[in-house]
This record gives structure tokens, C-alpha cells and sequence, in this order.
């Protein structure tokens, strides 16, 4: 009886330890095409490696709605530099990025020196099958290994600085 107790104390235990365990990562493959905005304003093909910390953000860039998003985490991009923290976001589209890569190149949409990396072929997502359970938030704070450390809503969090420091002072 005593066993069976323990066992379910244990098992209790194991349940509530951190969100993120040392198996949640974040696999991004090389296959999916990667950009930087040059000073022209133009969309260039880069060798991207992801260095260091960094925000990922998982965007539809199909959906103008969720361009809000976007702009949310640019708002905030001088202080995550000051945190030594890039930004990156993963875009999919359902218009073979054209809409998008208009807004970028044409100045209506502030990126910033984020990276991005259009992905045409749902990569990210069949390498990551654990971003749709946070498809609401899709917004990670990954370390240098990739393991994610931190989720965040940058929308509605008033706090998400002091969180994301909160976090790397850690």
C-alpha cells in the first residue's frame, strides 16, 4: 500500500516540475529559406544561423490580422537588443510570401534587422509538432541550444520584458 502511495507521489511530483522540459526544442532546418532586409529595403537571401538567444515568433503571413502581431514584438525590438536577444520570425503563407515580401520591401511593415525565414514547405511545423499546442502564442524565447525557455504573448503582456529578464537572469 505504501509503494502504491509513494508511486503516486512520484508521479504527482514529475507533473509539476517546470512547462518546458530539456526535450522541447526548437528544430529549424536548413531547407527553409532564410532573408534579411538589406538597407535598400529590399528582401535578400542570407545564410541565416540562428546565434544566441532569440525571440521566434510563428507567424501566418497570409492573414493581415496577424500582422498585429509583428508589429507588437517590433515595438518592443530596441529593448530586446539591449537584451542581446534577436528576433526571428517563421513565416508561412498561403500566396507564396508575394503580399508579404510587398509590405517588407515597400517600408509598410517594420521588421527591423529581424530574420526570416519564409518557409513554403510547412518544414517548421512537421519539425516542431509542439508549436500547435501553443498556436495562440506562438512566440518562444530559445536559448542557444535551441531549447525553448520561455513562451510569450507579446500582444497582451504588459510585462514581457521584465519576464524575458526574468528568465535569462536565471
Amino acid at each position: 500500500m505504501r509503494l502504491g502511495y509513494f508511486t503516486l507521489f512520484l508521479f504527482f511530483l514529475a507533473n509539476c516540475t517546470s512547462p518546458y522540459t530539456d526535450t522541447e526544442r526548437l528544430v529549424i532546418s536548413d531547407s527553409i529559406a532564410t532573408f534579411l532586409r538589406t538597407d535598400s529595403g529590399k528582401l535578400k537571401r542570407t545564410i541565416g544561423a540562428i546565434n544566441g538567444s532569440c525571440i521566434v515568433h510563428y507567424v501566418n503571413v497570409s492573414c493581415a490580422s496577424c500582422f498585429f502581431d509583428i508589429e507588437q514584438i517590433m515595438k518592443k525590438e530596441l529593448e530586446l537588443k539591449n537584451l542581446k536577444i534577436s528576433t526571428v520570425f517563421v513565416c508561412y503563407s498561403k500566396d507564396d510570401f508575394k503580399y508579404f515580401k510587398y509590405l517588407v520591401e515597400s517600408g509598410e511593415l517594420n521588421i527591423g534587422n529581424a530574420l526570416l525565414l519564409l518557409d513554403s514547405s510547412d518544414r517548421f511545423i512537421r519539425d516542431n509538432k509542439q508549436v500547435k499546442k501553443y498556436e495562440k502564442t506562438p512566440t518562444f524565447l530559445i536559448d542557444n541550444s535551441n531549447s525553448i525557455i520561455g513562451r510569450f504573448d507579446f500582444s497582451s503582456d504588459k510585462n514581457v520584458l521584465e519576464n524575458i529578464e526574468k528568465i535569462l537572469s536565471k
